[in-house]
């Protein structure tokens, strides 16, 4: 769930006051006097008119503009921004009813829905590394991609060799268990890799998977799931780069199966666009556990 949107609040909820009357009928503008630049939040927030449980909150999006001194409009307002439907509706207000910034309903909702959501994350989202040292490479192709480590005064990282003459053909392959109180929803990856030379080229990989359960073959075509690209920013050869996280895509097979193969290669389109070496340190697999 996307974080919802949360408002400043203002310390002692000071007082202004509206400067003409508002009826139901009145939507979008409202025109308060007082200080409005030291008694209310910055735009976009919320303030209340009235008091007690017939008090009304209105949201505005844009700061006000003053004219004359002392007079402040709101303009693209929203009534009743904190209403049940029976409580809080948008009412016919008085010149010199009190507002001010007061804490409703909507910021405490907002708190705990965005709370609970930040703890789904953490304990409910799971990552899966498919390192280069884990990867099996096929025998019927020994030569690319192959693992190496950095060499000379380089940190000694095992990667995967993807030279640009042999994408498409050159491909490694990863087996990883699920645990079983993964929730067999949809997944995001992410890679980490860095070239042989410095380029502001495009990298792009195509990620294949497939879920298999007991009974099943492992020899079995894998579906395409991903294709990830990223555009390098000219920084200097074996500098790690971190792809955008992919799209959620669903991993087709056995329903019930915790066994997923992984099959990583070179994208032969347009999308790959620089001719050096890659070097893949990792692919990290994010999943949903319930």
């Amino acid at each position: 769930m996307a974080q919802i949107e949360m408002f400043s609040a203002q310390v002692n909820s000071p007082e202004l006051t509206l400067y003409s009357a508002i009826t139901t009928t009145v939507q979008s503008t409202i025109v308060v006097s007082g200080d409005v630049a030291n008694k209310l939040a910055g735009a976009p927030n919320l303030f209340t008119v009235g008091t007690g449980e017939n008090a009304e909150t209105i949201h505005f999006s844009t700061a006000p503009t003053e004219s004359p001194a002392g007079v402040w409009t709101f303009t693209g307002c929203e009534r009743g921004y904190d209403s049940n439907g029976v409580i809080g509706v948008a009412a016919t207000w008085a010149a010199g009813t009190s507002v001010y910034r007061h804490q409703c309903a909507y910021d405490f909702d907002t708190f705990k829905a965005n709370i609970e959501d930040l703890a789904i994350g953490i304990f409910n989202n799971k990552l899966l590394y498919l390192n280069a040292y884990g990867a099996v490479i096929p025998d019927t192709n020994p030569v690319y991609p192959d693992q190496t480590e950095q060499s000379g005064n380089l940190f000694p990282l095992p990667r995967l060799i993807y030279p640009h003459a042999t994408k498409g053909t050159d491909h490694a392959f990863w087996i990883s268990y699920m645990p079983s109180n993964w929730n067999g929803s949809t997944v995001t990856a992410q890679m980490e890799f860095s070239t042989s030379t410095q380029t502001s080229s495009n990298v792009s990989f195509v990620l294949s998977a497939k879920k298999i359960g007991s009974n099943d073959s492992y020899g079995t075509t894998l579906a395409t799931v991903a294709t990830i690209t990223t555009t390098c920013n000219n920084s200097a050869a074996n500098t790690q780069y971190l792809s955008a996280v992919t799209s959620p895509f669903s991993i087709t097979g056995t329903t019930a199966g915790r066994t997923i193969l992984w099959e990583l290669k070179r994208n032969t389109g347009g999308t790959d666009t620089y001719t050096g070496t890659v070097y893949l340190n990792t692919i990290k697999i994010l999943y949903t556990v319930s």
